[in-house]
């Protein structure tokens, strides 16, 4: 059993509660996202169905006069999330044993959100995609 006066243990427990408190972040922005586009398809769903209401013009759940103000991504903007990356293929292109300097630099657009890159790191180890090495530093599975 571990020991909890440990100051290993203590860091391990440290950068566990950090990636923890990200992946439920994460799963927050995704419920609202997902109630979002829920709110979206029950509206279009009406209109459809001739229940009357707003009708609905665009994308990204814009809605006419007297709609909803929501969007689907929970009212935030494509700038408010910042840019789109496709995390599989930073992944490819990491070498097989990498740091997180070496993450910093293959994601140049996230240097404004460096949360985004904390996330990525646990969902990875979530799946099994990577081992944590030592900290900062991390080999593919």
């Amino acid at each position: 059993m571990a020991n909890p006066s440990n100051p290993l243990w203590n860091e391990i427990r440290r950068q566990g509660q950090r990636i923890l408190h990200a992946v439920q972040s994460e799963i927050a922005g995704l419920e609202q996202q997902l109630d979002a586009l829920r709110r979206e398809a029950d509206r279009w769903r009406s209109v459809l169905q001739g229940k009357g209401g707003p009708i609905p013009r665009g994308a990204g759940g814009k809605l006419g006069r007297g709609g909803s103000k929501r969007h689907s991504m929970g009212g935030r903007s494509a700038l408010s999330r910042g840019p789109s990356v496709d995390w599989d293929a930073v992944l490819k292109r990491l070498p097989a044993t990498f740091t997180s300097g070496d993450l910093e630099k293959s994601t140049p657009k996230l240097k404004s959100r460096p949360r985004a890159r904390i996330m990525a790191l646990a969902r990875w180890s979530k799946f099994g995609a990577i081992k944590k090495v030592e900290s900062g530093k991390y080999r593919k599975a």
